[in-house]
């Protein structure tokens, strides 16, 4: 299917693709590559996701872009922003917003993020089309109807536990953040009607992959690897499958109503480490307290201060718990894979 909408680009799955598109833009999620991070824009220790974003504007990504939304969830993103607003902004023209984020979840911080989307609203409709109420209502539910079909196919009754491979998984979530959203959704559809409701896999013994964004050559290992199903739990995967319902429509007549429902189911979703709230860690207890965990698998990224803190609290908590736990860490290519995969075995050895 055709898509004739100017392209913005984000980057931190809590923003709202609702709001980018009843503006008028395609949203598309800024993703890593395999590439060499040979990057002229920050030093070597630094974060590998902001290095490959940056390295993919530096290639002229950027020519097929009419502005990027950057999320401030840490301090590696401003320094993205910076970077991008003067090598988009002010030498191509392209809008560069930064859309501030909470760190809570409650309602003072629900408050605070329904004005930041007031200010974003306002913002990308001065770049495209007002965003009205109707704008989005129609895309509330246009991005809803893609869950609704998921859960109606047993593809994703539940984005934490899929019964879909890893790979399978992965790429699904790749390809609703980069193709447009009916496209999507048409496809989905097409695939109910020929496969019908495909089996899920409760009660299987299961690996749990969190922790940051994992290379795709990681996944194909552990798919190749592991004798056990693979849970996802990043910000690729289960927490950005977990858009808001149409339902945070009911009882709203206004833009702002819309907005302030919108707000709280973005932060009331499974919180990512850098929101300071127990539910993150109260999710995790109820998964080690299960029978048919058989270990967890920390996804790492170097020079990434939000994970280091959040896989020394897991790792706490899993031995706390009995649960094996492994740490690896990457730069988000395909270095040092050879060395994962036999660390990866002897992992599997042990806990098999």
């Amino acid at each position: 299917m055709p898509n004739s909408r100017p392209k913005v680009a984000w980057v931190c799955s809590y923003t709202p693709e609702e709001i980018i598109h009843a503006a008028g833009f395609q949203p598309v999620r800024l993703l890593a590559g395999d590439d060499p991070l040979i990057n002229k824009s920050f030093p070597p220790n630094f974060c590998p996701y902001a290095r490959q974003i940056a390295q993919r504007l530096e290639k002229g990504l950027e020519d097929e872009l009419a502005g990027l939304v950057i999320a401030n969830s840490c301090n590696a993103m401003m320094h993205l922003y910076n970077v991008a607003r003067k090598t988009l902004r002010q030498e191509k023209n392209i809008f560069v917003y930064l859309l501030d984020l909470p760190r809570h979840q409650g309602p003072l911080a629900q408050a605070y993020f329904f004005n930041r989307l007031k200010e974003m609203s306002d913002f990308l409709g001065s770049q495209g089309k007002a965003v009205t109420a109707e704008a989005l209502q129609a895309a509330v539910r246009l991005y809803g109807q893609t869950n609704k079909l998921l859960a109606e196919s047993s593809l994703l009754p539940n984005p934490l536990f899929p019964p879909l491979q890893p790979l399978a998984y992965y790429d699904l979530a790749a390809e609703a953040t980069a193709a447009p959203r009916k496209s999507i959704n048409l496809s989905l559809e097409r695939k109910l009607r020929d496969n019908g409701q495909q089996n899920g896999k409760e009660g299987q013994p299961y690996l749990l992959l969190t922790g940051t964004i994992p290379p795709r050559g990681l996944l194909e290992l552990m798919e190749e690897s592991a004798p056990f199903q693979l849970l996802q739990e990043n910000c690729m995967t289960c927490r950005y499958f977990s858009a808001p319902d149409p339902a945070v429509l009911e009882g709203c007549s206004t833009r702002e109503d819309i907005l302030a429902n919108l707000a709280a189911s973005y932060l009331t979703k499974m919180p990512c480490p850098r929101l300071h709230h127990s539910a993150r860690y109260h999710i995790y207890r109820q998964l080690f307290q299960g029978p048919n965990l058989k270990g967890l698998i920390f996804h790492d990224f170097g020079f990434c201060d939000l994970s280091h803190y959040d896989s020394l609290h897991l790792r706490a908590m899993a031995k706390e718990a009995g649960v094996p736990f492994l740490r690896i860490k990457t730069e988000l290519g395909q270095k040092n894979l050879g060395q994962l995969k036999t660390r990866l075995e002897a992992f599997l050895e042990i806990i098999a």
